[in-house]
């Protein structure tokens, strides 16, 4: 199964000058922000630095204050070109649905609402379900699965959905060291398949070691780049203020730990 083809010309995603306001509270101030297919960056920054935001309002859920959202050429609302993964808190896992129903929602804006699936959309289906290793749970509840399943389902539904564009909002928060491993292995797949991959994601390592760019936020683009040169010293004291501590080793002069992450619900 490969994703259709889109149109050289358009950027996955490009922002210009977005802001977005909460009430009278900023949560983004003049974003502007330009990712290619097949690209994968990691957003990093403290909490409330306004991640989840850039996320919802590159999915469409929320709309700027100010600036613009296009992705492949389009305002974000109702493009089925986009798959968004919110944090698990926010989803409730005691509704009476199926692994299997729910990466068949991945077919429905594709389908229409009115229409019965097909069976090139079960094989669709069938197929990534199988791509993220849950065909023997297909059938289980979404509240019966581990943390790690239920992150593969939406990988999953993503796949069904052909997405261009992927944004997942903390995906590795609360999972063990192999459930996020098992997550990183997938993103190659959408690597492979030119999708365009956003990742809300707290562990600067990670960020680092696995993603092509780096955008440091807080609340504005303070650098965007390569890890080298986004996480120095001076980006991450201004990104993360008193809550960055030195930690000295025999070889790097320089880490950081976010002491008020505590991988709550963030704006």
């Amino acid at each position: 199964m490969r994703f259709a083809a889109h149109d050289g010309a358009s950027a996955a995603l490009a922002m210009r000058g977005v802001s977005v306001f909460l009430g009278d509270t900023p949560a983004l101030e003049s974003v502007t922000l330009a990712v290619d297919g097949g690209e994968q960056v990691a957003i990093v920054g403290p909490n409330g630095a306004g991640k989840s935001t850039l996320l919802r309002t590159i999915a469409g859920v929320l709309h700027p204050s100010s600036g613009s959202v296009l992705v492949y050429g389009h305002r974000p609302p109702g493009h089925i070109c986009i798959a968004y993964l919110p944090q698990r808190s926010a989803v409730d896992w005691s509704f009476p649905v199926t692994a299997r129903d729910v990466v068949m929602m991945g077919r429905v804006a594709r389908l229409g609402l009115l229409r019965r699936p097909t069976r090139h959309d079960r094989d669709v289906v069938a197929e990534s379900i199988e791509t993220v290793g849950l065909t023997d749970l297909a059938d289980r509840r979404i509240g019966e699965l581990s943390g790690g399943q239920q992150q593969r389902m939406f990988i999953g539904r993503a796949l069904a959905q052909e997405a261009g564009l992927m944004l997942m909002d903390e995906p590795m928060t609360g999972l063990d060291s192999t459930s996020q491993s098992a997550i990183l292995d997938l993103l190659t797949e959408f690597r492979r398949r030119g999708v365009a991959t956003l990742v809300a994601n707290h562990d600067l390592t990670m960020s680092s070691e696995r993603f092509d760019r780096i955008v440091l936020l807080n609340r504005r683009v303070i650098a965007d780049g390569l890890s080298g040169d986004v996480l120095t010293e001076v980006n991450l004291l201004a990104a993360y203020g008193g809550h960055v501590h030195r930690i000295r080793d025999a070889l790097e002069p320089l880490a950081v730990s976010d002491s008020c992450c505590d991988h709550g619900p963030e704006i």
